[in-house]
């Protein structure tokens, strides 16, 4: 009697443990689905620290590929913490795809159709030139995917060199948000179904018909457009 109540017991815990590799993931808020669309594996994972110099940047992103970028669209990492909204490595750590073209010696998206996401040294945030409210960075990604053909749209962050880390990776978090929302809805249209609850097969046909393409901008700084009718909001 008692060999077979352990008997049970054991039953019990290798059905339950079975149960729990078969249900979806979670990462802090995040299903495995939604992580899929964003982060990559089997490429270079580069260990940035947005307050190091520009040139420091590049040159990690240089070595990691053996100086061997020119002229290329080319894939690269780097560690975000989905707990803490910080490029760094932790337990809540994923890879964040990023996407990068290097022409000959300057840095600039080879993509049709760019949002230019600039934060200057005031900490002002404006989207192609014009300055927009912080807080509505994520509406604007999302609005911009769903009015544009997803497939060619490139997000690109540039910044001014005294911007702290801590402010970039604040906005990275928002880009991240605006895109996943984006994704959703689209989702909803194109499948009727939560993103979540995609198979295999219909998460591979989202990434590539609404792909994550994301770039840290390392140009020089541009000017902002100063007038008060420049200013855009959103609803």
């Amino acid at each position: 009697m008692k060999n077979n109540f352990v008997l049970l017991i054991i039953i019990f815990l290798f059905f339950s443990c079975e149960d729990i590799q078969n249900k979806p993931i979670k990462k802090v808020g995040y299903c495995n689905n939604k992580l899929k669309l964003i982060t990559a594996e089997n490429i270079p994972n580069i260990n940035l620290n947005l307050n190091n110099s520009k040139i420091y940047s590049i040159k990690q992103i240089e070595n990691a590929f053996k100086n061997n970028i020119c002229n290329k669209k080319l894939y690269y990492t780097i560690p975000y913490n989905l707990k803490s909204k910080k490029i760094l490595i932790g337990k809540n750590s994923i890879h964040l795809k990023l996407k990068i073209y290097k022409h000959c010696k300057t840095f600039y998206s080879g993509w049709n159709n760019n949002m230019l996401i600039y934060v200057n040294n005031d900490v002002k945030l404006a989207i192609d030139k014009n300055i927009i409210p912080k807080d509505s960075l994520s509406k604007y990604i999302t609005q911009y995917y769903l009015n544009n053909k997803q497939n060619t749209i490139g997000i690109l962050l540039q910044w001014d060199e005294q911007v702290k880390a801590d402010t970039l990776t604040y906005y990275v978090s928002k880009i991240i948000d605006g895109y996943l929302d984006a994704a959703q809805k689209f989702s909803f249209r194109k499948f009727n179904k939560d993103i979540c609850t995609l198979t295999e097969k219909e998460i591979q046909i989202l990434k590539s018909d609404f792909p994550f393409d994301f770039e840290l901008n390392f140009n020089d700084v541009i000017e902002l457009k100063t007038n008060s009718d420049t200013t855009v909001s959103i609803n």
